[in-house]
Parts: C-alpha cells; structure tokens; sequence
C-alpha cells in the first residue's frame, strides 16, 4: 500500500489530489492507520510522519540553547499555507507572507503576527527587513 510506503520516506510525499472529498477523507484515514498525517499546502497535499515544521522548530531552538546558554533565542518563521500554522503558532515572531492559501491562516498563540503586503519573495524580504530594523 501506498501509506506503507511514503512512511518509509525521510521527508515528505507531495501529492496533487484528483479524487472526490469522500475518497480524500478515506485515504486521510488510511494514512493516520500507518502513523502518517495527510497536510495541505499551498499548493500540494503532503503524506509525512507525525512530526512536522514546528517539531523542527522546536529541536532547532533546543539545540540553540544548549550551544548558547546565555544568550536570548528569538524565532521566527515564515510561512504562506495552513502546513505552516504549527510552525507560526509556536513561533515569537510569526511572518505569514501574502500567497494563495495565506488568508485561511489564523494563527492563535504566536508571540507577533505579522501579514506581508507583497507575495512569495518579496513579501519575505519586506517582513524579514522590518524585523531585523527592529530587533538588531
């Protein structure tokens, strides 16, 4: 099967998604029975383990400070899909840049939020450049 296999996988199964609602809710449910998760992103559906953007943010920040006891550890991320929210809601600063899913993410909990006004590059250079005025 399918899920047996993308578990095998290190990082993510991306997926363009062709069938009916009832048919992805079924694989959805065929995937959690193999210890896989089914998430949306911009513009793909991703097949991954049960550990996601902000498990990885998170080990990113332990390490920092174990390597930087005395020293503030300030995160940020940046994302555009409901695949980022996680990530965003366990974030100091959240950056959500203007994209085709961005406004379907409500994030609750994230230190700031901040929303680009220009999308995919731009808007990430626009949301970086005023944090690092800030923070710097």
């Amino acid at each position: 099967m399918a899920a047996s296999r993308a578990k095998q996988r290190i990082g993510t199964e991306p997926l363009l998604w062709q069938g009916s609602e009832q048919e992805l809710e079924q694989f959805r449910r065929e995937l959690n029975m193999n210890g896989l998760q089914l998430i949306k992103g911009g513009r793909f559906y991703h097949a991954m383990g049960q550990y996601d953007k902000a498990d990885a943010m998170q080990y990113l920040i332990k390490r920092y400070q174990s390597c930087f006891p005395e020293k503030e550890i300030v995160s940020i991320a940046l994302g555009d899909s409901p695949n980022d929210a996680r990530m965003l809601e366990s974030a100091d600063y959240a950056v959500i840049i203007k994209g085709i899913n961005s406004d379907k993410l409500d994030i609750k909990g994230a230190g700031e939020v901040m929303r680009s006004e220009g999308e995919g590059p731009v808007g990430w250079d626009e949301c970086i450049q005023s944090l690092l005025n800030r923070l710097l």
